[in-house]
């Protein structure tokens, strides 16, 4: 019997999940004064959902990560 692999970001976020995204692009978004529904703003948050969907859900990891890739602060 054939099997296809599992992927973690092949499963759907759960509302805690989502939870944590939307706090994480709360939380920069302020910091950064983006304006929301801007291009960035949707940059950080596909950013946010791909690590969060990796794995990652501790608030200061996930902050620090999405930083990093956005090059903020």
């Amino acid at each position: 019997m054939n099997t296809v692999p599992f992927y973690r970001s092949d499963v759907p976020l759960d509302s805690n999940d989502l939870a944590t995204c939307q706090k994480i692009v709360d939380a920069l978004a302020a910091e950064a004064k983006i304006e929301r529904d801007s291009e960035e703003w949707r940059r950080i948050s596909v950013i946010a959902i791909q690590l969060v969907q990796q794995g990652v859900h501790e608030h200061e990891d996930l902050l620090a990560m999405v930083r990093a890739a956005r090059g903020l602060r």
